[in-house]
């Protein structure tokens, strides 16, 4: 490409990165010839870049080619836009399903690092399945709720049970079967001997002396009653008395116990 000096160079538009121009000449063909001059200088969006001085072919400037850049040489208009193929951030209805490694809403704190976690309060118009889901606010389904994972809570609020354990109160106590599940809690639930017959003491891994506590006796021999109490100097222990009513007196067995 050429231009002549005193020549009028006309933009006849340019968009993203093309350049299509029209040139008013002064004089007749031999005197714009004189006065020619080669060189140009290619400004972004355009290549081949900075100044250039003999013929050359001016075309766009792409990111890249292959994969997300695409391979197309057309260029989009500038005022197209791709609502129809990706989520728009101001809302949007999806067609098919959303598959995430980790779905958070509500700024949602990193401490919180369930598969799917709301910092408010999650509401379900249908049926909620889910491996994993952390919601530090309330939980309104209207549907089932399928969980493949366990359901935790924080210790402090009500609504699912947070310990439940099947242990033989005696002088020789013994954890049939037990779980735990208050959220950052770890460790087990042990049990200690009460000191006499139908007696034990039960230590959890968390404070419970403000829980709900219900415990009932279990097994076939003759006990039908249990009495409990939270010990003042332990907050996070439970002394259980398992007893016949015919006599008042301890006899040794299963008790179940939940912590709510």
């Amino acid at each position: 490409m050429k231009l002549w000096k005193g020549a009028t160079l006309v933009a006849l538009g340019v968009a993203a990165g093309v350049l299509a121009f029209g040139l008013g000449r002064q004089g007749g063909e031999a005197e714009a010839s004189a006065k020619a001059i080669g060189c140009l200088t290619v400004g972004n969006g355009l290549k081949p870049p900075g100044q250039q001085c003999a013929d050359f072919t001016l075309s766009a400037k792409y990111a890249g080619s292959g994969g997300s850049f695409g391979t197309a040489n057309s260029l989009a208009r500038s005022d197209h836009n791709h609502d129809a193929a990706y989520v728009n951030v101001t809302g949007d209805a999806m067609t098919g399903p959303l598959t995430a490694t980790r779905l958070a809403a509500g700024g949602c704190p990193t401490a919180l690092d369930g598969d799917a976690c709301a910092a408010g309060n999650l509401d379900v118009a249908g049926g909620l399945t889910a491996a994993a889901a952390t919601v530090t606010g309330n939980v309104q389904v209207d549907g089932d709720i399928g969980l493949d994972g366990a359901v935790v809570q924080q210790r402090t609020v009500g609504g699912t049970v947070k310990a439940a354990v099947l242990v033989t109160c005696s002088t020789t106590p013994s954890i049939l079967q037990s779980f735990v599940n208050v959220r950052g809690v770890g460790g087990t639930i042990t049990a200690t001997t009460g000191g006499s017959t139908g007696r034990c003491k039960l230590n959890f891994p968390f404070q419970v002396d403000d829980r709900y506590i219900v415990a009932t006796p279990a097994g076939t021999n003759g006990a039908v009653g249990v009495t409990w109490n939270t010990l003042v100097e332990d907050s996070d222990t439970i002394s259980f008395s398992r007893f016949a009513t015919t006599s008042g007196s301890g006899v040794n067995g299963a008790i179940s116990v939940l912590v709510y």
